[in-house]
């Protein structure tokens, strides 16, 4: 992108980043730094107090299980203040929309909170992107052939660079970019996720965290491998709202070499695999715990992976009727439990 006309003073990176770079938009904490993640599960009031700068702490915060990958607190908070201030070099601005790919990948994460923290409201659904009631679209390279950003909405592709002309590259834009986010005037009853005609408030999201609520010592896995407004509040907000962990297993995902450089401009459409959209099974029937066709991990995987993660006690397991992994179920080293929520 050239015109950053509006861009925060890049003299506050030097000392706002106490951590050297991974390479990959994320950052790694300096010793001393306290290992404890206090929960905001009852004081905060936006998205963005999630993302505050005095969460940023080595635990681990969200972890992709097709990659292997865990983003601690630091990550997730220095990453979603990143892709926040790309939005907005983007031309995103308060009140406006971010259509958001719906498929569970780290990124559309790291976007939909970012944009929460700008003041922005996050929508799951390409469409409203390419309708143009949407000032950014942010899509995987798997789907940017499928869409069409019309003017006035600016298409932000992750995954690989981008081949539409225009777009800007996801990875490359957040690994360059100052994480110190700009204060947004946010209210608790302002608009977090638009669905459909609707649009759900922070408060509501915030209020969305199943039945057992997470503790500090929960990772919620995210079975469906989808993202909406009741699994982003269930499986995304409610654990990282109690200083959890959230864990998300998007199909077609997984990097051949274990994890190459998200920055890297050449590196190859990530996964191989014909759906897009991201359903878990071969069948297309994202609801169940079965490995799928291009070797994600299944919904049992992800919850050994999620007990095996630092500081975790207990797992929940949210979305999806038929996993494959029932309420008390044995054998991961940590009891799990079936999140009910309203799909």
């Amino acid at each position: 992108m050239t015109d950053r006309s509006d861009e925060t003073d890049r003299s506050a990176a030097g000392d706002e980043t106490e951590a050297m770079s991974d390479g990959d938009g994320t950052e790694t904490p300096s010793a001393g730094d306290e290992t404890e993640t206090p929960s905001v599960a009852s004081t905060a009031t936006t998205v963005g107090d999630l993302v505050a700068r005095d969460r940023r702490r080595p635990a681990p915060a969200l972890h992709a299980t097709t990659r292997d990958r865990t983003y601690s607190y630091f990550d997730l908070c220095n990453t979603a203040a990143k892709a926040g201030n790309v939005l907005r070099h983007v031309g995103v601005r308060p009140g406006d929309t971010v259509a958001v790919d719906p498929t569970a990948h780290p990124e559309s994460v790291l976007t939909a909170l970012g944009a929460g923290l700008i003041g922005a409201t996050v929508t799951f659904d390409p469409a409203v992107g390419e309708h143009g009631d949407a000032r950014a679209l942010v899509v995987h390279t798997d789907r940017e052939e499928a869409v069409t950003a019309p003017p006035g909405t600016s298409l932000v592709v992750f995954g690989a660079q981008p081949t539409t002309e225009g777009a800007t590259h996801w990875e490359t834009e957040v690994w360059s970019e100052n994480p110190m986010a700009p204060p947004a005037p946010t209210g608790t009853d302002d608009p977090a996720v638009a669905v459909a005609d609707e649009t759900v408030s922070h408060r509501t999201l915030l209020a969305t965290a199943g039945e057992p609520a997470p503790d500090p010592d929960t990772a919620v896995v995210l079975a469906t491998g989808r993202l909406d407004a009741t699994t982003y509040g269930a499986g995304v907000i409610a654990p990282l709202a109690a200083g959890g962990v959230a864990v998300v297993t998007p199909a077609g995902d997984g990097e051949e070499d274990g994890g190459r450089d998200t920055n890297d401009a050449t590196r190859d459409s990530a996964g191989d695999t014909d759906d897009p959209a991201g359903s878990l099974t071969a069948d297309g029937d994202d609801s169940t715990g079965s490995l799928t066709d291009d070797g994600s991990p299944s919904v049992a995987d992800a919850v050994a992976a999620a007990a095996g993660l630092a500081g975790v006690e207990r797992v929940h397991v949210v979305g999806g009727t038929e996993t494959g992994v029932g309420d008390g179920a044995d054998g991961f080293g940590v009891p799990v439990e079936r999140v009910t929520v309203d799909e």
